[in-house]
């Protein structure tokens, strides 16, 4: 998560830094200096945290907690297997003050994990925390690159997942083989939703596919749109070869506008 705090300390862009948080100190990157114009410009932040540049003591406890991390992982990961139960640990993470573990884990059904939240107490004398997360949430921690060969959107800059629907890969004339729409996570794109209203907006100005307009004085029946271009392809509503489509600029046509609901996604 990321933190917008003041400092007394000369911090630098890539130091690590201490967050004063409800539950402690919270080890965090500097990534940039925030200044008076930028301030006026963002979103006012729920919270100002006080930051302080870490010292070499707490980069020792840093190393300490992601050791703690790690073995927590590996044992839960195993506990979990000897107690049987169906679940996928995806991540660790250890509050502030060390008082308490939060494992993060996918399932396709509801867990009891009772037995093995005491194992786990038991092993590391503190309090856990089972937390089940969506295959989103997975992703999003995890991460990886999508079919644009980017880092996924919801590790980058994305902090709230919208509802994504199919109507929005139809709006936008997109294949509608589901591995051409999914994401990492299986579900719909998060990428849909980005460019959703641009599509909407323009096509209640173009005509819908199947339908009859004028060109140069002449019936003709569209036979595709291109949203983006301001571009229609055209023929004669007996010419069913497509060797007489032609493509036009949308202002050389005329036609009666209406509410266009979406285009016919691509099947192929």
């Amino acid at each position: 998560r990321e933190h917008i705090g003041f400092s007394d300390d000369d911090i630098k862009p890539g130091d690590v830094c201490l967050a004063k948080v409800e539950e402690g100190e919270e080890f965090c990157v500097s990534l940039f200096k925030v200044s008076n114009k930028m301030l006026n410009e963002i979103p006012e932040p729920d919270e100002c945290y006080q930051i302080r540049k870490a010292n070499d003591e707490d980069i020792e406890r840093m190393e300490w907690l992601k050791r703690r991390r790690e073995d927590a992982f590996r044992t839960c990961t195993q506990m979990a297997s000897e107690c049987g139960l169906e679940m996928k640990l995806v991540n660790v993470s250890i509050a502030p003050n060390g008082n308490k573990i939060t494992f993060y884990y996918t399932a396709d059904g509801r867990v009891d994990f009772r037995e093995l939240v005491r194992e786990l107490a038991g092993r590391f004398r503190t309090r856990i925390e089972m937390r089940q997360i969506g295959v989103r949430d997975e992703a999003q921690i995890v991460g990886g690159l999508g079919p644009c060969m980017s880092p996924i959107c919801c590790t980058r800059f994305l902090r709230d997942f919208e509802s994504i629907s199919l109507q929005m890969a139809k709006v936008q004339g997109l294949n509608l083989i589901p591995a051409k729409i999914s994401g990492l996570c299986g579900r719909l794109m998060c990428c849909l939703y980005f460019e959703y209203d641009v599509y909407k907006s323009i096509l209640l100005d173009m005509p819908e596919i199947g339908s009859k307009v004028m060109y140069k004085d002449e019936e003709v029946i569209v036979r595709d749109v291109y949203p983006l271009m301001k571009m229609v392809m055209i023929s004669k509503e007996n010419m069913q070869t497509g060797e007489d489509n032609l493509i036009v600029p949308l202002d050389e046509i005329v036609f009666e506008r209406r509410e266009i609901k979406c285009l016919p996604g691509r099947i192929a």
